[in-house]
């Protein structure tokens, strides 16, 4: 699946390209190794960064500069992050509400940040706006509007900036609990039909992160040999155990 090419709307650059999805696997330890490389360039008590925040600021970073490397220029960027709005919510929604009950917190970078610690800041200073200007206001009459306006705002921005979007299900729900009949899944997975996705999951022995990440060809031919993306990650490992023959 890691191989996958389609022709795609890029949200990048508009028209129909060539793009191709890939499969990093960052393991735990691989994961605090580069948490901690994080938070030691950070301000004293800031808090340090999740393993989400280490992992979406890592691949975020590459896709940017391997987009700079190729068009010789830095452009301005938004990140969309998909946010769970069930306990964003005033009262907070019960857990398994039913629904896509989902918005995106958008963040803007200019062309030149590239330090880790300073995405990872401005990745949370995006959520903690989000959480406290627009997620309640979700609620009431003032809801559909809200949604509309976003819509329009998300429309102008595809055509003005450099757009990546980024979602975690890490956490989301027991994804590997899950059994309707045929036993619990082996390997969960999801597929991704828009350029410019980093979407992240468990890994099926819950040692580490599964980020799946689909861009244009020609920026995922950098990304993957990303020394320092390859320096924590695993490009697309096995996701079963090997056995040995007796």
């Amino acid at each position: 699946m890691q191989n996958s090419s389609m022709k795609e709307e890029s949200l990048l650059n508009p028209g129909k390209v060539s793009c191709i999805t890939r499969r990093f696997v960052f393991k735990d330890t691989k994961v605090a190794t580069l948490k901690a490389k994080i938070a030691s360039a950070m301000e004293q008590g800031q808090r340090p960064p999740s393993s989400v925040d280490a992992v979406t600021a890592l691949l975020f970073r590459s896709a940017m500069t391997a987009s700079s490397s190729i068009s010789g220029s830095s452009r301005p960027t938004v990140l969309h992050h998909a946010t769970n709005l069930r306990a964003r919510m005033n009262p907070p929604l019960p857990e398994h509400a039913i629904g896509n009950l989902i918005r995106p917190s958008s963040t803007f970078f200019k062309g030149n940040e590239t330090e880790l610690h300073d995405l990872v800041a401005k990745i949370r200073n995006g959520l903690a706006e989000f959480n406290h200007e627009k997620a309640n206001m979700l609620k009431g009459n003032e809801g559909s509007d809200l949604i509309v306006k976003s819509l329009m705002e998300s429309g102008e921005l595809l055509s003005k900036m450099t757009n990546m979007t980024s979602t975690s299900l890490c956490k989301l729900t027991p994804l590997y609990e899950m059994d309707f009949g045929w036993g619990k899944p082996t390997w969960v997975t999801t597929p991704l039909y828009i350029a410019n996705v980093i979407l992240l999951l468990r890994t099926n022995r819950d040692d580490g992160i599964e980020a799946w990440i689909t861009l244009e060809e020609k920026l995922m031919a950098l990304v993957e040999r990303d020394e320092e993306v390859l320096a924590f990650a695993s490009l697309n490992p096995s996701a079963f155990p090997t056995y040995s023959r007796m």
